[in-house]
């Protein structure tokens, strides 16, 4: 019978089980439907903070898969972000150190020492020790090497004395700082499932469900990986879904059943497929000015591949969980080249509007107006022109191409004036692509109304 235990671990066991050979031979891996790294460096500092400060942080769930290779293996179903942030403090404690680590004594010592205004004197303090790797002597965490730092910075030339005094004074506060930077010996609450493996994309959505919502299109990543696999064709694709791993690798993470070497090969879910589908459009050059410059963050979800497989099978956004039970009804091989043709048809479209040279920032980043639920519309009603429900080619398709050629471009701005895509735009996108609103001419009187509305505002 499934069941579910809690040991205590401290901080040392659960950095020795992502070692690749862990030495209490406890191994976590990642499972496929976990989220990417998405913390920034300040969750980190206070998620290091709350340890040294012995605050409870949660507990990380973990599923007991069984021995292997000697290994007791874990997936990790809960905690990515703390445990990828207890590594990384591991890795580099110095760079977690802040102006709030120093006690005001020695705030007050080195003001007494030097003639600088305190503020400075605890940015040089601070700014010293990020620049070594850890708080130990041998590397060069010492007494005498602040003082010897602080002094040079700030030209007060300190006398062997001056500076022998300094350096014993300090001792005692630099020994603290180093006592509370140790945190392998405390203590974290694991809870150890023992169950189904294929419960664990269910536990995994209900437990994300319930917190804060990092990305609405990643719990997808638990659900549909229950959903029948399939064949990618699109090597392009595939080379995303094989960066979004390799990212978590290159963070000393391991993933299930992860085979670089014939990841050609594999089979694949339909996250993972819509994963790679948006990251190939949002990385691509050619469609920058249409979805703006990638982050070039390899494990980042992006909602373009998941928008547009949803609105071109003319799916309702809200709904997009079913979205594999429909995918799984035609030929994905044509449905993506129909989509891509519908992207390269509206950026054909647009782009002598918004590509030209003045629309660019300084750095050459293009400047976007619309929302990416615009986009998504104007694409959608392309593919609606174009294709069928068979996606097969709709007769006299090549006609209403070409009225749309002439109206969207003028859409295009009238909406952007008008501020009609303010909001989600879910409900919008849809209406439109089923519509013929896009192939309707402006009236005149339309364009002087939004005009005057938009240079008062």
């Amino acid at each position: 019978m499934p069941c579910t235990e809690v040991e205590s671990w401290t901080i040392n066991d659960l950095l020795d089980a992502f070692k690749q050979n862990p030495l209490k031979k406890k191994k976590i891996i990642l499972p496929h439907y976990q989220r990417n790294l998405v913390w920034n460096n300040s969750k980190k500092k206070l998620l290091i903070d709350s340890i040294k400060s012995g605050m409870p942080i949660g507990a990380f769930l973990l599923f007991n898969e069984g021995a292997e290779d000697g290994n007791n293996r874990y997936h990790l179903v809960d905690g990515l972000q703390r445990s990828n942030s207890i590594r990384k403090y591991n890795e580099n404690p110095t760079l977690f150190f802040s102006a709030d680590n120093i006690d005001e004594n020695f705030r007050n010592i080195l003001l007494e020492t030097f003639n600088a205004d305190k503020n400075t004197l605890v940015k040089l303090f601070v700014e010293w020790v990020q620049t070594l790797k850890g708080f130990n002597e041998n590397d060069g965490f010492s007494s005498y090497s602040a003082i010897t730092y602080i002094d040079e910075k700030t030209g007060n030339k300190l006398n062997k004395t001056q500076t022998k005094l300094a350096t014993n004074s300090i001792i005692k506060y630099l020994d603290e700082i180093k006592q509370h930077s140790n945190i392998n010996d405390i203590k974290v609450p694991m809870i150890i499932y023992y169950g189904n493996k294929s419960d664990l994309p269910i536990i995994f959505e209900r437990i994300n469900s319930k917190g804060t919502q990092l990305n609405k299109y990643q719990i997808y990543a638990a659900t549909w990986s229950l959903c029948d696999s399939i064949d990618i064709n699109n090597t392009e694709i595939i080379k995303k879904i094989q960066a979004k791993y390799d990212a978590l690798i290159d963070e000393g993470l391991e993933i299930d059943n992860y085979d670089p070497l014939n990841f050609n090969t594999a089979s694949f879910n339909y996250f993972e497929y819509l994963f790679g589908l948006g990251k190939l459009l949002s990385e691509d050059e050619y469609y920058s000015n249409l979805f703006g410059k990638s982050n070039n963050k390899k494990d980042q979800t992006e909602s373009i591949g998941f928008n547009l497989g949803c609105i071109c099978l003319g799916n309702d956004l809200k709904k997009m969980g079913k979205l594999p039970t429909y995918l799984q009804k035609i030929d994905l091989d044509k449905y993506e080249k129909c989509i891509l043709d519908s992207v390269k048809i509206t950026n054909k479209i647009l782009k002598p509007f918004i590509g030209f040279k003045a629309n660019t920032k300084s750095k050459g980043n293009p400047i976007i107006y619309h929302t990416e639920m615009q986009i998504i519309s104007i694409i959608g009603k392309i593919f609606k022109s174009k294709y069928d429900e068979n996606l097969n080619l709709r007769h006299g398709y090549s006609q209403s191409i070409d009225k749309l050629k002439r109206t969207i471009p003028l859409h295009y701005l009238y909406d952007i004036l008008r501020n009609y895509w303010s909001g989600t735009g879910d409900n919008k996108a849809l209406e439109l692509i089923k519509s013929d609103k896009y192939k309707t001419e402006i009236k005149q009187s339309q364009w002087d109304l939004v005009f005057d509305e938009w240079f008062e505002n």
